[in-house]
C-alpha cells in the first residue's frame, strides 16, 4: 500500500463526504480541541434535522453509540463538510483522525463510516449507469463488504439493521425479468423496488436538489484516515467509471455474466454468494486511473481476504 495520498486523482467537480463514527471518547472535550486547532468542526447536536449546509463538520451524537455520563457525552459521529479530491480536504482529514486517536476514541462492533457521492454529471444514459451499478453490485458484492471492512475480517454486530446486503433482493428481483433485458432501472430501483431508497441496506440512492446522492453504507469504522482514504476512493472510482464506462469495462461480458448468475440463483446454486477474488481484483485495475489506486485498493482487499481465509483454517 501506498502512503496516505493528498490526491487521488479523481476530477475536482466531485463531492463527496465520509461519517466517522466512534465511542469512548467525550463530545465535549473534543470540540474544546477542534476549537483550539482552529478546525472547521461545529458541535450540534441532531444537527440532520436542522437543515445543515454541511460548510464544517459536524460533531454529534449518534444513538447506537453515545452515552451520557457525568462527565459528559462519551461517543458519537463527525460529519465531514462537502469534500473535494483537493490537498486541504486530505489534510484536514488525517488531523482530525489523530485528534480522535489521541483524545481515546475507539472504534467498537457498532461503529461504521458511511461514504457519501454525488454524481460529477447526468450520466448520457440514465439506464445504462443503473444497470452497469447493479450488475457490478449483484456480482461483486461479498468482495466489496470484504474491502469495505478496513484491515482485517470483522463482520460488525449491527450490520444486518444498517447496511443490509441487497444482492438476494436484486436477484429475486431481476429473475422476474430475466434475461437481463432493457428496462428503466433508475425506476426499478427507487420506485418500483423500494430498496436502495432506505437506510438499511448497504447502497442508498436519493435526490437532493435535484441531484442524485449515493450514500455507501457497508464501511465498518476505522480512525485510520488510509483505510478512510481507500474507502472513499474505491467508492468515488466506482461510481466514476459506471458513469463514464471505459474501455476496460465490458458491458456485454458483464450482462452475461449477471445473466449467468441470475440462472445460478434460479438453480439453488449458492456458489454465488463466494468470494470472486481473481475477478474483483480485474475490477479493481479495470476502474482505478493510476497504479497507485491499484496498490493501495487491491492491498486492502487481498488483507481483509487473507485474515478470512486464515480464520477459516
Amino acid at each position: 500500500m501506498t502512503p496516505y495520498r493528498y490526491d487521488i486523482n479523481i476530477d475536482k467537480a466531485y463531492r463527496f463526504g465520509t461519517e466517522i463514527e466512534f465511542s469512548n471518547a467525550t463530545l465535549e472535550k473534543l470540540n474544546e480541541i477542534f476549537l483550539q486547532e482552529n478546525l472547521n468542526v461545529t458541535f450540534k447536536q441532531k444537527h440532520k434535522q436542522q437543515n445543515p449546509t454541511y460548510n464544517t463538520w459536524y460533531l454529534d451524537t449518534e444513538c447506537t453509540i453515545s452515552i451520557e455520563t457525568p462527565t459528559g457525552i462519551k461517543g458519537g459521529e463527525l460529519s465531514s463538510k462537502i469534500l473535494t479530491n483537493e490537498k486541504e480536504t486530505w489534510k484536514e482529514l488525517k488531523k482530525i483522525c489523530t485528534i480522535l486517536k489521541d483524545n481515546n476514541a475507539i472504534i467498537d462492533d457498532s461503529c461504521a463510516n458511511h461514504v457519501n457521492i454525488d454524481l460529477l454529471s447526468k450520466p448520457k444514459s440514465k439506464n445504462d449507469f443503473y444497470k452497469l451499478l447493479m450488475s457490478l453490485i449483484l456480482l461483486y458484492e461479498q468482495d466489496m463488504e470484504l474491502f469495505y471492512m478496513g484491515n482485517n475480517y470483522h463482520i460488525r454486530e449491527n450490520k444486518d439493521y444498517f447496511a443490509y446486503s441487497i444482492k438476494t433482493i436484486l436477484l429475486k428481483k431481476l429473475a422476474q425479468l430475466n434475461p437481463f433485458e432493457q428496462k428503466d432501472y433508475y425506476h426499478l430501483l427507487t420506485k418500483e423496488w423500494p430498496t436502495l431508497t432506505e437506510s438499511i441496506y448497504g447502497i442508498k440512492i436519493h435526490e437532493k436538489n435535484n441531484q442524485e446522492r449515493f450514500e455507501i453504507r457497508y464501511p465498518r469504522g476505522t480512525l485510520d484516515e488510509k483505510i478512510i482514504q481507500n474507502y472513499i476512493n474505491f467508492s468515488l472510482k466506482l461510481i466514476n467509471a459506471c458513469i463514464f464506462p471505459n474501455q476496460r469495462i465490458d458491458k456485454e461480458k458483464l450482462t452475461y455474466l449477471t445473466n449467468q448468475e441470475i440462472t445460478s440463483f434460479l438453480n439453488n446454486d449458492f456458489s454465488i454468494y463466494r468470494s470472486k477474488p481473481k475477478e474483483f481484483l480485474e475490477l479493481i485495475e479495470n476502474i482505478s486511473q493510476t497504479q497507485k489506486d491499484i496498490d493501495d485498493l487491491s492491498y486492502q482487499y487481498k488483507k481483509v481476504h487473507h485474515s478470512w481465509k486464515k480464520g477459516q483454517l
